[in-house]
């Protein structure tokens, strides 16, 4: 397994991380559910992703072409210092 760290936070080389967007969760699953993406897999990477305070949930959205298809995977805040969760959307 390739990975590449910036800024502390690990992306798989299925991820296209230079296209990476921050946005809040909610707008991030929007936009997944309005091209027709399911939500496939979540899992936890290491790597700290910003907290948008205490009303606001960010999350780094990077396309993703990988062993569960092709969509784009969700880097979203973790309460945890060290890891947080990734959340897959991809084609049916």
């Amino acid at each position: 397994m390739s990975a590449t760290y910036v800024n502390g936070i690990m992306f798989l080389a299925s991820e296209d991380y230079l296209s990476g967007v921050t946005m809040k969760l909610n707008d991030a699953f929007e936009m997944c559910v309005s091209k027709g993406l399911t939500h496939n897999k979540t899992s936890l990477r290491r790597g700290y992703i910003h907290r948008g305070g205490k009303s606001t949930i960010n999350c780094l959205v990077v396309p993703y072409s990988g062993r569960y298809g092709v969509g784009y995977a969700l880097h979203v805040e973790s309460p945890y210092t060290a890891y947080h969760t990734v959340e897959y959307y991809v084609d049916k």
